[in-house]
Order: C-alpha cells, then structure tokens, then sequence
C-alpha cells in the first residue's frame, strides 16, 4: 500500500519557504512604515511652512528660535500663541529622541533654527557649516526631525538616505522659504 502523507523533507521545505516570504513581508512591512513617517514629515513641514509665512507676514520676520538647545521642548510655540497660525504643533512621526551630542535631552517636536538665532549648548559648527553652504544662502531656516534612527545626528550634521536602509543613520531636513 503506498502511504498519502508528506515526507519530513517536503515539509521542512515548505516551512522553509514560508519563513523567507514571511522575512521579506516583515522588511517591507518596516520599510512602509518609515516611509508613511516621511511623507507625514513632509505634509507637517508644508503646514509650518505656511504658518511660517504668515507668521512672517505679520511681523515682517520669522519667529527665532530657542536660545539654546537646552530649551527646546517647543521650538515653534510662536506660531501658536498669542494668535493661532496652527492651532497645534505636529510631533515628530518618529517619537521622542535624545541628542547624540546630549542624551538626556529628548525634543517632542521638530527642531527648528532660524538663521539668526544662536545655539548656545550646541556646538557652534553645526549650524554655522550648514548656513555657509552656498546653496543654502537664499534659506531663512531649517526644520528637521530625527529621522528613522530616532537620534538628533546633529554632531555632525548627517543627512539622511533612503537609500542605506529603512534605519539609516541621519535626520530629515527642510529649508525655508521655498
């Protein structure tokens, strides 16, 4: 009589085979997941982008940034009072993160600097090397958010890059006006 059951070796394949299509339905599920965070970044920063520009219209100059990196729990609490330009400021879609050069210290938001403003606690060629760029000379500001690592990477600066995987190294930046 010949035997209807499967053999230990097919079934160890089939299992096999399962555990590959279930790894790469895990990475793609990561890699989606950090770039629905990218695309809520980019629609949070369109939306201080025109709070920022009315804000400026009002008082003929962009909102300045915290003196110091200590105090940066809410860098852009000018857009929302006295008067409302966002009625709430957006959290970073990536969570709480510490500063490389400061871990103890965690922003809720996005950062933001104006040109202007100094950084006082933060090292002084961070910013200043980022402003001397040539092509950053027509920008009045940066926001950026930690990016996937969920680490301010700001000592040096490092940008980051789909490219190098779904937690590379780097935050996400966006000048303005443009």
């Amino acid at each position: 009589m010949k035997s209807e059951a499967f053999t230990l070796v097919e079934l160890l394949v089939v299992v096999a085979v399962i555990a590959i299509l279930a790894g790469i339905a895990a990475i793609n599920f990561l890699e989606a997941q950090a770039r629905s965070k990218i695309a809520r970044f980019e629609a949070d920063v369109k939306t201080l982008r025109a709070a920022l520009a009315a804000y400026r219209v009002d008082h003929s100059a962009f909102p300045p940034a915290a003196k110091g990196d200590f105090q940066l729990t809410e860098p852009l609490t000018p857009l929302t009072t006295p008067v409302a330009y966002v009625t709430s400021l957006p959290r970073d879609p990536f969570g709480l993160a510490p500063f490389d050069f400061a871990p103890s210290i965690q922003m809720l938001g996005y950062n933001y600097k104006d040109r202007l403003t100094t950084s006082v606690g933060m090292p002084a060629e961070t910013y200043k090397d980022l402003w001397d760029e040539p092509t950053l000379k027509a920008y009045d500001y940066i926001i950026h958010s930690c990016g996937p690592n969920r680490v301010w990477d700001v000592t040096p600066y490092v940008e980051y890059d789909p490219t190098n995987g779904t937690v590379s190294l780097g935050d996400i930046s966006r000048f303005g006006p443009m």
